[in-house]
């Protein structure tokens, strides 16, 4: 017979007719399989031994105790009592030594109790399901036994002596409140850091309270995370782990819904099943460069080689790329994922697993890479974008990939889904494919400026020069150079001096093939310093979603410009003028124009690492200057206009300032005239 039915026996009082009755009933499924059996004879020789032994229980006012030997257990304490309790040093002249299995279980409302410094052990479960806040552990106590303050949920605090040299398993577990244990520096097997529990040389993690609040930093000497040893810590926000560490345990991190983010340090070889399961808020995991196991990317966990994901963080926003170098990928890669917005999956990935989009409720379209030869599914509740109430598109770079049952099942498809194919790839038909319409065509973005075609992510945008509170436009094109429509055409704006920056809407938000539409970008800067943000164009192109162009710009103080502005003569109504810079002028300063017309001013500015020649005029007060046209020449045969050629840079009623769209090389020269 286990010690827990003795336990309940003393618990409850019963008396040997009672015993009797109870061991009778248990005793078939005590002994059964041994053939042994107890006869009533013994049972009862059992009870008269029980009862007529010291081992008899006794009260003690509100204590049920038994005495072993020369000192003295305490066995049970009414369950609705209520406020603090102490536990006396001894009774009957005999000192108390032990707390004895459940003894105080269940009294929940029991605040606080204190242990004298006699006791040497704590019972299993002893005080479990107590109402104590904290507890205070002396240093008599040797030993605390598996459970022994098992679901307090109102426990706070816990501090061990330096006596204690064993404890149990799940001694404070689901212990929802406790956020701090604390061990006596002295203690030889035991010790605590950040209210964590160790081994005496933080090599072995023992104890994690359940409601640890904040930052987890591993102890430079801890080796591994035990499985499950965060398990359900909603309040975990950060974990740092340490060089030292080189196992993380099976859902050593898992339901830790507050979790934002992840720091693995160079040491770390193994990562169990699981690990950061249902962690709803972790942003990013970040890997020491030097591991050689694992690695990281944009906040994603990879293996070394970046072939497989280990974990993709549920809390991660916006659109993502599945590097080209992934093979493989976890069934539910992305479950969960509610801020993704568009994934598109590299050329590395031959099989979309069952369940890996479900419950993605922000994701709006996935582009399939070249490399997908199945999608995954069956007929039940699993299949792969289950729940994903707007995701309208899926794009197709290759071959028709072979679609297992349920793929297309789910309800949730919004009404406009649509499947988009590369036009010559085989294995589609429209205007259908398994159901859903389908599109032969794949839209395909280009920007560009009057200087040059920009390049996703890499490209930055150069307003050059320009005097505080001075506003300069330059327009850019977007054009859909792709076989299908371009939809859902928008631009956000970002960066460090995001205010400085003005950006119209695209003329247009859906772009049939090979057409186009502009948008504007307005640079004033509103102090004497480099300025920078940058833009983010969103549609439907697959590859360049968003594309994203930084912007930057140097203001000059305001000053200057009026003083040469103030400086020039009026311009002569109905004449015409050239003027000429080569490479090697200066890039600061005013210079006089020479010439018909002279006295208005030119500059050499540099742009993205390039000089361009600039034309400034001053307007003479009602003057009608409507019908007057910039050309630029390199050559002073061939002259050309229009925003292909130039950019007017400022035009108001006191200034004209247009920039060529060319700019000047070594041995050129370029020309300018105001006709």
């Amino acid at each position: 017979m286990t010690a827990e039915p003795l336990d309940r026996l003393a618990k409850c009082k019963l008396d040997g007719i009672q015993l009797i009755q109870l061991l009778s009933k248990a005793q078939p499924q005590i002994m059964n399989r041994s053939r042994s059996f107890f006869t009533l004879i013994s049972l009862a020789a059992f009870a008269n031994w029980f009862f007529a032994s010291p081992l008899q229980a006794a009260t003690f006012g509100d204590f049920t105790y038994r005495v072993v030997g020369s000192s003295v257990t305490i066995t049970n304490y009414p369950e609705d009592a209520s406020g603090p309790v102490t536990i006396p040093s001894e009774i009957e002249g005999k000192p108390v030594t032990a707390i004895g299995s459940n003894a105080f279980a269940h009294c929940t409302k029991m605040t606080a109790v204190s242990i004298p410094n006699s006791i040497k052990t704590i019972g299993k479960r002893a005080f479990g399901t107590c109402g104590l806040s904290s507890v205070t552990i002396p240093e008599s106590v040797t030993h605390i036994r598996a459970g022994a303050f098992r679901k307090c949920s109102l426990l706070k605090s816990v501090t061990i002596g330096s006596g204690v040299t064993s404890i149990g398993g799940g001694a404070f577990e689901f212990c929802r409140s406790l956020a701090d244990i604390t061990v006596d520096e002295s203690n030889p097997k035991f010790s605590s850091q950040d209210g964590v529990l160790y081994d005496k040389l933080r090599t072995r993690m023992v104890e994690v309270p359940t409601g640890f609040v904040g930052t987890f930093t591993s102890p430079k000497n801890l080796i591994s995370i035990k499985p499950e040893a965060f398990r359900q810590r909603v309040h975990l926000t950060r974990v740092k782990i340490g060089d030292g560490v080189t196992l993380i345990g099976f859902k050593a991190f898992s339901d830790c819904y507050r979790l934002t983010d992840v720091t693995i340090g160079s040491g770390v070889t193994s990562i169990g099943a699981r690990a950061f399961n249902s962690c709803i808020a972790l942003e990013a995991v970040t890997v020491d460069g030097s591991n050689p196991k694992f690695s990281s990317q944009d906040g994603v966990l990879f293996n070394k080689a970046k072939t497989k994901i280990v974990h993709f963080p549920r809390h991660f926003a916006g659109d993502y790329t599945i590097p080209d170098s992934v093979t493989s990928m976890p069934d539910d890669s992305f479950t969960y994922c509610a801020w993704l917005t568009r994934l598109t999956i590299g050329s590395g990935i031959t099989s979309i697993p069952q369940m890996a989009f479900t419950d993605c409720h922000s994701l709006t379209s996935i582009t399939v890479g070249t490399g997908v030869t199945t999608i995954r599914g069956d007929k039940s509740y699993y299949e792969p974008f289950n729940h994903c109430p707007v995701f309208d598109k899926v794009i197709f770079l290759g071959n028709a990939p072979q679609l297992e049952a349920g793929v297309f099942k789910s309800s949730y498809f919004p009404a406009n889904f649509t499947v988009y194919f590369s036009p010559g790839s085989s294995g589609f038909t429209v205007p259908e494919w398994h159901g859903k319409p389908s599109v032969a065509g794949v839209p395909e973005m280009e920007i560009k400026t009057p200087d040059a075609v920009l390049i996703d992510g890499d490209s930055i945008s150069s307003f050059g020069e320009v005097a505080v509170n001075s506003p300069v436009v330059q327009t850019f094109t977007i054009k859909n150079t792709g076989t299908a429509p371009l939809k859902d055409l928008s631009i956000e704006k970002d960066g460090a001096n995001s205010g400085d920056f003005t950006v119209t809407s695209p003329l247009e938000t859906t772009l049939a093939p090979g057409t186009s539409t502009t948008f504007d970008v307005t640079f004033e800067p509103s102090s004497p310093s480099t300025r920078t943000a940058a833009i983010h164009i969103r549609s439907y192109d697959s590859l360049h979603n968003p594309f994203d162009i930084q912007l930057e710009g140097d203001g000059i103080p305001a000053t200057a410009v009026a003083s040469a502005i103030a400086s020039a003569p009026a311009f002569p109504s109905g004449s015409a003028f050239a003027i000429s810079a080569d490479w090697n002028l200066p890039t600061s300063g005013d210079l006089t124009i020479s010439g018909h017309g002279g006295g208005n001013k030119t500059r050499v500015v540099v742009s993205g690492g390039r000089k361009y020649l600039t034309l400034t005029v001053f307007k003479t007060p009602g003057t009608r200057y409507q019908k007057r046209v910039v050309e630029v020449s390199p050559d002073l045969l061939n002259w050309y206009s229009g925003s292909n050629y130039t950019t007017t840079q400022r035009d108001d009623a006191a200034l004209l300032e247009v920039r060529d769209n060319t700019p000047l090389t070594p041995g050129s020269k370029r020309y300018m005239r105001l006709k």
